[in-house]
């Protein structure tokens, strides 16, 4: 393993295998440690996607960033909760806490009690065998939090020595954690993008206040956090022409970032957002503005969404204040291209790139997806089989057809940490991050939500910065 230091307490207990573990991140960057049952739930559901038949390896990037998430859940030096999750925007304002004590307290059942084979049992993913040790039962759970979920509610229960712990079973074992940075720059934070190093680039709709009632005008910033929730020294980035950008941000293949200026603004601003919202930012991966303070406003960009990039690093936008899609072959502004698609695209709002290096671009005004050749011509247009104002695009994993559900059928993965999410992006851990974009009940004068929600450990790990269709690192 590369990046991080594991430590554990093996043993054979009289009723099973115990197996404990405690992440503890660069080499003697922690030499004291405590381990037990909350380390051990930190550790399985951060190293969950680098975990098989109990040994933990992978590509070093996403490791040493799982180690860092760990630390958000337990704190190893004292073996008990981390300072973040025990507190606001976490704590007592959402259930993860009371869901990570729940789970070990089902360990806990085993360390100290009769319930090692019904752990190891209720842990099993379906078409596999049953974890051998404990540790190895906690990433099983972490894979496919949505089995056996009353089965492991009732073992939470046999002893119960962390506090303050589930009443009802959950309707799945995720793990959902609130970032908020400084606290004082997301509002209304639209869509990420994963660099290199995983650090995640963020942007925002609104300036930040945290009073609903203030009119507030578009954001004016582009984001910066660490992998593990926390503001990059020197962020947030300004200038470019940045102005209440919404779901569009991508990095190119050299690390340039680019945001797509919506033009979002709270009721009441007095601002003209029409001069301002015809154009994207572009920022080198330092967060120096590459872009005029007008931004790019080029290829009848107007009120971009959307945005990807490909191997040429050729830069796609969205236009959905108009019917097209803007080409910029290889980010070179003077050579930007306005694509209309033969009459065919309505709003267009996602846009994605595939493994053939074709475009698809979602229309939410035309109810169709178009697809584009790399050089832009027209390739085809979809529509029909139920396609109603689509906006996201995403293919299906390996062995799981169209339509068939992957999170719980009924609910999905749910977590109260969320209120209105837009953005979905999975970084090089495997964890899976959403933007409280809009509150659930929003004031129109300022709208926008305040937090990133990251599932730890939920998903399998993405290649970033995220060039074309998504691979493994």
């Amino acid at each position: 393993m590369q990046g991080a230091r594991t430590g554990r307490a093996d043993g054979r207990h009289p009723h099973g295998p115990v197996r404990l573990v405690a992440v503890l991140g660069a080499p003697d960057s922690l030499p004291d440690a405590v381990v037990d049952e909350q380390t051990t739930v930190a550790g399985a559901y951060a190293m969950a996607q680098f975990t098989e038949d109990g040994r933990i390896g992978g590509n070093p990037i996403g490791v040493r960033d799982a180690a860092a998430v760990s630390h958000n859940l337990a704190d190893v030096r004292t073996g008990g909760v981390a300072p973040l999750l025990a507190a606001a925007p976490n704590g007592d304002q959402t259930s993860t806490l009371p869901t990570f004590n729940a789970l070990a307290n089902a360990l806990a059942g085993c360390v100290g009690g009769p319930t090692c084979d019904e752990l190891l049992a209720a842990a099993a993913r379906p078409g596999r065998p049953a974890p051998t040790d404990t540790f190895q039962a906690l990433v099983e759970i972490a894979r496919a939090p949505g089995v056996n979920v009353p089965q492991l509610f009732a073992l939470a229960g046999v002893r119960p020595l962390f506090a303050p712990a589930l009443g009802a079973a959950p309707t799945a074992w995720t793990l959902a954690l609130r970032y908020q940075g400084n606290g004082r720059e997301l509002d209304g934070p639209g869509n990420i993008a994963f660099d290199a190093q995983g650090d995640a680039w963020v942007v925002n709709n609104y300036r930040f206040d945290p009073d609903p009632h203030q009119a507030v005008c578009g954001g004016r910033a582009l984001l910066r956090f660490t992998p593990d929730g926390r503001t990059v020294p020197g962020s947030p980035y300004r200038g470019g022409g940045v102005y209440g950008a919404g779901f569009g941000v991508a990095i190119d293949p050299t690390g340039d970032v680019w945001a797509g200026n919506f033009g979002f603004q709270g009721r009441g601003c007095p601002l003209d957002p029409s001069p301002l919202y015809r154009s994207v930012s572009q920022f080198t991966p330092d967060g120096a503005p590459l872009s005029p303070r007008t931004g790019w406003q080029v290829g009848g960009i107007v009120q971009p969404q959307g945005m990807a990039t490909d191997h040429d690093g050729t830069v796609w936008v969205a236009n959905c204040g108009g019917r097209s899609v803007t080409r910029i072959p290889y980010g070179d502004p003077a050579r930007a291209q306005q694509l209309t698609a033969g009459g065919a695209l309505v709003k267009p709002f996602g846009i994605t790139v595939d493994a053939g290096g074709r475009v698809w671009a979602s229309g939410n005004g035309s109810d169709s997806v178009v697809a584009l050749n790399p050089d832009g011509s027209p390739d085809r247009v979809v529509t029909g089989g139920g396609l109603d104002k689509p906006m996201g695009e995403a293919a299906c994993p390996p062995g799981v057809h169209t339509g068939e559900p992957i999170s719980p059928a009924d609910t999905g993965y749910t977590s109260d940490a969320l209120v209105r999410n837009t953005g979905v992006q999975v970084d090089p851990s495997g964890n899976v991050w959403l933007t409280n974009n809009w509150q659930t009940v929003p004031l129109q004068t300022n709208p926008g939500g305040h937090e990133l929600v990251v599932f730890v450990g939920l998903a399998a790990p993405v290649r970033t910065p995220l060039i074309g269709a998504p691979q493994r690192p």
